[in-house]
C-alpha cells in the first residue's frame, strides 16, 4: 500500500505519556511513525481516518482458536451444551473433525478470519484437527489468512488417538517450511501443535522439539480431569512435566486451556517464559473446572486470551475471564481487573512478537500497526484505574469501525475491505449443510 496512514483526534489506550487525550497517529508502512497531540499536515496519497474521539487500540491477538469450527455452531442438536471435554471430544467433536473437507476447512477458515477481523482481531493462533484430511490441510487456513489479510500462526493437533501423531507432525512440518518460504505471504508461520500429549510417544516428540523452539509450540494441555489421569496411568507425571522433559517448552510455547494447571506446572511455564491461553467461554460452557488464574499470574505465567472457536471476539472473552476469575479466587484477592487488562492489550502483543520477532502491543513511535478503531467514544475519564473497565463494558461490545494490519487498512468503518462477507457466508452455509448431513 502506497501513502501514510494518518489517524487524528483518537483517544489512545494505552497511551504514551506524552500525549493528550486525543491524539494523531501516522502510520507509515507497517510501522508507527508519529504519536503527537500537534496537528499534522495532510499529504498527496494519504488515508485520512477521523477518529473525532473514538477509541483506538492495538489491534486484538486470539491465542487459541479453532477456525474450522466455525461450520459446527449448533451441530449439538441438544438445548444442552455437551458437558466436560470429554463428552466434546466423542462421539460429537471427534466425529465432526473425521468428516471434513479440504473445501469445508477453506470455507470455514475465510469466514471466520473475516469475522475476527470485523471484531478488531488481527492475529491468530489456529490447532487444527481433521484427520479425514490431514495431509496438505493447513493450506486451507494459509490461503485464507492471505486473502483476508490476518496474521496466522497455523499448526495441526497431531494426536496418536486416532493413530495417527506421525501425519499430523509432517503436516506441521510441511506447512512451517511452505509457510517460512512464504508462500502464504508476509504473515503467515507454521508451528507444531499438540493435541492428547499423553498418547504420543518420546521418540516423535523429541523429533519436533527444534522445530517448536524456532517457530512455536500449540498445545492442549492440562485441560480437563481425564486426561491428567491418561497422563499419570501412561506416563506417572503431569503433561507439562512431561513435554519439560523431553525439551518441548520454551519462550514461544502456548498451552491452550489450562484447566487443571497447577501451581508447579504454571512455574514451569512461567520459568521458561512460555504463555497460558485462558478460554473463559469453552470453560464456563463445558463446566471443567476454571484454571486458577491468579495462582498462574503469581507464579510469573504469562497469560493470555482465546476464543476456542466460539466465537469471533477475543475482547468479547474478557467481561467472562472476570466471571472466570471471580469463580476461582481467593476472597478479598485485587488481582483480576489489572490481570484481565494485561491479557488482553499487553499479553497478546507479547505473544504476536515472539512469533513475529516485532513489537506490537502498544501505541508507540516504531512498533508494528496493527490497530483497531472501536465506535466508542469513552463517556468518562480513561486511565489507568480505569480503562479495565472500558474493556469489560463498552468497548467488549462496540462495533469495529477500522481494523489494519501492518498499517494495511482490513475493515474501513465497519465494513471488510479483502472479501465479500456475504459471499464467504454463503459459502460456509452451503458446505456446512453438506457436512451436517455427511455427519
Amino acid at each position: 500500500m502506497s501513502g501514510r496512514v494518518v489517524i487524528r483526534d483518537a483517544r489512545l489506550w494505552p497511551a504514551p505519556p506524552e500525549v493528550s487525550a486525543e491524539a494523531n497517529v501516522v502510520v507509515e508502512g507497517e510501522r508507527i511513525a508519529l504519536v503527537t497531540s500537534a496537528p499534522i499536515a495532510g499529504k498527496p496519497g494519504d488515508w485520512e481516518i477521523h477518529a473525532d474521539g473514538r477509541l483506538l487500540l492495538p489491534g486484538f491477538v486470539d491465542a487459541h482458536t479453532h477456525l474450522s469450527r466455525r461450520l459446527a455452531q449448533g451441530l449439538s442438536g441438544s438445548r444442552a451444551y455437551p458437558r466436560g471435554y470429554p463428552q466434546l471430544d466423542e462421539p460429537l467433536r471427534g466425529r465432526y473433525e473425521r468428516t471434513l473437507q479440504p473445501e469445508d476447512l477453506r470455507a470455514a477458515a475465510r469466514l471466520a478470519l473475516a469475522e475476527a477481523a470485523l471484531s478488531g482481531t488481527t492475529t491468530v493462533f489456529d490447532l487444527l484437527r481433521a484427520p479425514g484430511c490431514a495431509p496438505g490441510s493447513l493450506d486451507a487456513v494459509g490461503e485464507a489468512a492471505r486473502e483476508i489479510g490476518l496474521r496466522a500462526v497455523v499448526a495441526y493437533g497431531a494426536s496418536e488417538r486416532d493413530g495417527a501423531a506421525a501425519v499430523g507432525l509432517q503436516e506441521c512440518e510441511r506447512f512451517a517450511r511452505e509457510a517460512g518460504s512464504g508462500r502464504f505471504g508476509p504473515f503467515v508461520r507454521g508451528a507444531v501443535g499438540l493435541c492428547h500429549v499423553e498418547t504420543i510417544g518420546v521418540a516423535a516428540l523429541g523429533g519436533v522439539a527444534e522445530l517448536a523452539h524456532t517457530n512455536g509450540l500449540i498445545v492442549h494441555g492440562a485441560e480437563s480431569e481425564q486426561e491428567l489421569a491418561d497422563a499419570f496411568d501412561a506416563h506417572g507425571m503431569r503433561t507439562l512435566e512431561r513435554l519439560r522433559e523431553v525439551g518441548l517448552l520454551g519462550p514461544k510455547s502456548l498451552l491452550a486451556h489450562g484447566n487443571q494447571l497447577n501451581r508447579r506446572e504454571a512455574e514451569i511455564l512461567a520459568e521458561l517464559s512460555g504463555f497460558l491461553s485462558l478460554t473463559p467461554r469453552a470453560a464456563l460452557f463445558s463446566e471443567e473446572r476454571p484454571p486458577r488464574l491468579e495462582a498462574a499470574i503469581e507464579a510469573g505465567t504469562y497469560a493470555v486470551l482465546g476464543t476456542d472457536g466460539l466465537s469471533a471476539s477475543v475482547r468479547g472473552e474478557a467481561p467472562w475471564a472476570l466471571a472466570l476469575w471471580r469463580r476461582g479466587a481467593r476472597p478479598g484477592a485485587q488481582l483480576g481487573f489489572f490481570a484481565i487488562e494485561r491479557m488482553v492489550l499487553e499479553g497478546g502483543g507479547r505473544l504476536a512478537g515472539r512469533i513475529f520477532d516485532a513489537e506490537f502491543g502498544r501505541l508507540e513511535e516504531g512498533r508494528i500497526a496493527d490497530l483497531v478503531l472501536l465506535d466508542e467514544r469513552p463517556a468518562t475519564p480513561l486511565r489507568a484505574d480505569s480503562a479495565c473497565g472500558h474493556l469489560l463494558t463498552a468497548a467488549a461490545d462496540a462495533r469495529v469501525a477500522w481494523t489494519l494490519v501492518a498499517g494495511r487498512p482490513i475493515v474501513r468503518e465497519g465494513v471488510l475491505l479483502t472479501a465479500d462477507l456475504a459471499e464467504l457466508a454463503a459459502r460456509a452455509a452451503q458446505r456446512s449443510d453438506a457436512l451436517w448431513r455427511r455427519i
